[in-house]
Parts: C-alpha cells; sequence; structure tokens
C-alpha cells in the first residue's frame, strides 16, 4: 500500500447551484405581553413624560434580553421574525397584542442578537395568532435573512 501525501489546509469542496437556508432559533417570551393600550396608558399616566412608558418598555426588553440568555440564541447579523402569539381569549385586538413585538426587538438587540432593531438588521416580519391556549406569550422563531436591506 502506498502512503497518500498529507493535504495541508482546509478540504476543497466544489457545489454548483448550492443554497444554504438559514437556521432557525425559538425563543419562548412567557406573558400576555403589553399591547399598545397599556402602552398608552402608561404615556397618559404621567401627562406625556413618558416615565411610566419607559419603565414598561425597559421591564419588557429586559425580561426578552434575559430569555434570550438563557435559550443560548445566538446573534445573526440580519433576521427575519415570526412571531406567534398565544392568548387567553379575543378580548384584546391583534394590532393590540402586536404592539409588543417592539419590546421583543429591542431585548433581542439588548441581548445582542441582533445588532440593531433597524431595517438593516430586521427582515421580514410576520404574525400569528392563537386563542385559548393553556400557556401565554409569544413564541418567536429567528431566522437568518436570505436577502440583504
Amino acid at each position: 500500500m502506498s502512503k497518500q501525501p498529507k493535504r495541508s489546509g482546509p478540504k476543497r469542496v466544489e457545489a454548483v447551484n448550492t443554497i444554504v437556508i438559514g437556521e432557525t432559533q425559538y425563543l419562548w417570551v412567557p406573558g400576555p405581553l403589553p399591547g399598545a393600550n397599556e402602552a398608552l396608558a402608561a404615556c397618559r399616566q404621567t401627562r406625556g413624560k413618558g416615565s411610566a412608558y419607559s419603565q414598561l418598555k425597559k421591564t419588557w426588553s429586559e425580561l426578552v434580553a434575559s430569555s434570550a440568555a438563557a435559550s443560548k440564541i445566538k446573534p445573526v447579523d440580519r433576521a427575519d421574525i415570526k412571531f406567534h402569539w398565544f392568548e387567553r381569549d379575543r378580548k384584546r385586538d391583534k394590532d393590540n397584542i402586536r404592539f409588543a413585538a417592539k419590546f421583543v426587538l429591542d431585548g433581542l438587540a439588548k441581548a445582542g442578537v441582533l445588532k440593531g432593531d433597524g431595517w438593516k438588521y430586521v427582515g421580514n416580519l410576520s404574525d400569528k395568532f392563537m386563542h385559548g391556549e393553556p400557556y401565554f406569550g409569544v413564541a418567536v422563531a429567528i431566522t437568518r435573512a436570505m436577502d440583504k436591506e
């Protein structure tokens, strides 16, 4: 048997028309999260000074950040994000519920999962709403975006 010479460096891989599909990471944030009505009430509470809203935003953004850290969510350069909202019932409107996406995106940025929550780092956003489940909150699916800003 003849010995083959050792190769130095990485192996050469040839591929034609290879498509890399981004991996998806999942995060659960217990809730129910505050909606638009709660945020507006917090703004009115301090006569427009915003301190109650700032505290509300800080509290929920930090909860999301700590949940992301505990779930070991890896950083993503640019992400498509799907929100799966779980509510007790149909009392709150979908647009009211969806307002909490602001807190989720801010928390992901605070945790370092996203570099920011602007157009450059966030691709598509989508929502799905369920009610009557035994648990309440939002399941967040974070997928590396395939498109560039």
